[in-house]
């Protein structure tokens, strides 16, 4: 890992759907601003999701009591639904209408309709979303969509359960990593009433994304990162049916697995056997997990000239110990470094088996500078994924305590792209990709500019 300059700044731009219309800056106000491509228009209709209809198509016995929703493909121009392009009407009191109000959730693109009084009992009645209904991008519906069901003659009053969940309620044992928290509801339940959250009995409430899946009936919450080793987590669950009965709340606890797995050296720099090795480099190691810093001193991490100790100190950081020789290495030699097994991570697991590797070095110091092999996304292209996560691979290990501060994300307001992006940059010393990965998603339809300063 070598303390060389990049030799120029790498600066990248990406858009979200279509771009806004910000020009990124140039780095530390020089160079040349990179021009700003047409962006591609949004010119696709949305469509409702008809398996996820409340009521389905041509049901009978629907509770008089029911509200009616609609799920798009796309988020909607809120004001565009409204009890003119959503409406109700009594097929058998000659097509008068119901009257009734309507809301709309951005997160799960779910329309409801909820009638005022309870519907007609034993009636035939449809359901019509005009195309006066439109997406972010102004485009309307196609076609007029439709619904007809035929009302019961009671009322729906009874609430909804939960089927199952994942994890189960007590489960122990469960995988840090697990992918998401979720439960299936015995029926639709309507999204802008549904909340789940997480919390650890050490950790407190947990940052992440809830979502409803409304073809399944099912709410998820996907944590913002891996769980805590034996740790008892509490979901609770809030839901509400389309008949506007309440779900006691639902509260359970899941235990997560004890962290008995040892960790893993996931690279070594210079790689072993590797040969033209700068006199002026540093050795380093990096696991898959953070360690016990005190456990890395020069009597666990050794380096030799064949038999011959090297003289040196080793810090570490991140989940990355460094040997750094007090005098450099010694050209066209022989180096092997040692890592005891007996170093440990946070929850005291020792690595179990030493682990060792060598190199040979060059004639000389290393002064060519790392160069950027690709990125991801690549320069000037569209319709980036908003939960993405950027991506930039390097031709060889770089010092990643120079990634700080030089590794910038904006996004653009008019003309300027000024507001930066938080978010948590990390380096994959195995492939040698430097990760950002933001906080938040980024915006629908703006246009992103990543910056690489020089110094790395």
């Amino acid at each position: 890992m070598k303390k060389i300059s990049i030799l120029s700044i790498l600066m990248l731009a990406f858009f979200t759907g279509f771009a806004s219309n910000c020009v990124p800056k140039a780095a530390n106000g020089g160079g040349t601003t990179p021009a700003e491509p047409t962006p591609p228009a949004d010119t696709t209709p949305p469509i409702i999701n008809s398996a996820a209809d409340v009521p389905q198509n041509n049901t009978t016995l629907v509770a008089i009591n029911t509200s009616i929703s609609v799920t798009f493909s796309e988020s909607m121009n809120a004001a565009s639904i409204d009890s003119i392009s959503f409406t109700l009407a009594d097929a058998d009191a000659g097509n008068i209408s119901v009257p009734g109000s309507v809301t709309y959730d951005d997160p799960s693109k779910t329309a409801t309709f909820t009638p005022t009084t309870p519907m007609a009992a034993g009636h035939a009645h449809v359901v019509t979303v005009s195309t006066s209904v439109k997406d972010l991008a102004g485009n309307s519906m196609a076609t007029s969509y439709g619904i007809n069901f035929i009302t019961d003659s009671i009322s729906d009053t009874t609430a909804p359960t939960i089927l199952s969940r994942s994890p189960s309620a007590s489960q122990a044992g469960v995988l840090y990593n697990i992918v998401n928290i979720n439960a299936t509801f015995s029926e639709a339940v309507q999204p802008g009433l549904l909340s789940i959250n997480l919390s650890g009995n050490t950790t407190g409430v947990l940052s992440g994304t809830p979502s409803y899946d409304s073809l399944h009936k099912k709410v998820i919450f996907t944590p913002s990162a891996s769980l805590k080793f034996n740790e008892i987590y509490t979901v609770t669950i809030n839901a509400t049916d389309y008949a506007n009965n309440g779900m006691t709340q639902d509260v359970y606890t899941f235990t997560i697995e004890p962290d008995t797995y040892p960790p893993i050296a996931s690279s070594v720099n210079p790689a072993n056997l590797s040969t033209g090795v700068g006199a002026n480099s540093t050795v380093s190691i990096t696991f898959n997990e953070p360690m016990n810093p005190a456990d890395f001193t020069t009597g666990t991490f050794t380096l030799n000239q064949g038999t011959y100790p090297v003289s040196g100190s080793v810090s570490y950081s991140g989940s990355t110990a460094t040997f750094t020789a007090t005098y450099g290495l010694e050209v066209n030699k022989s180096y092997t470094a040692s890592v005891a097994s007996t170093v440990r991570d946070m929850a005291s697991n020792a690595m179990g088996s030493n682990k060792a590797w060598s190199f040979t070095t060059g004639n000389s110091g290393d002064t060519t500078a790392p160069i950027i092999l690709s990125t991801s996304p690549v320069d000037l292209s569209t319709s980036v994924a908003t939960n993405s996560v950027i991506n930039i691979t390097f031709s060889e290990s770089i010092n990643t305590g120079t990634l700080n501060g030089n590794f910038i994300v904006q996004y653009g307001v008019g003309k300027t792209c000024v507001i930066s992006v938080a978010g948590a940059l990390t380096f994959d010393a195995v492939n040698r990709i430097a990760r950002f990965t933001p906080t938040v998603n980024f915006k629908s339809n703006y246009n992103y500019t990543v910056t690489l300063y020089a110094e790395l």
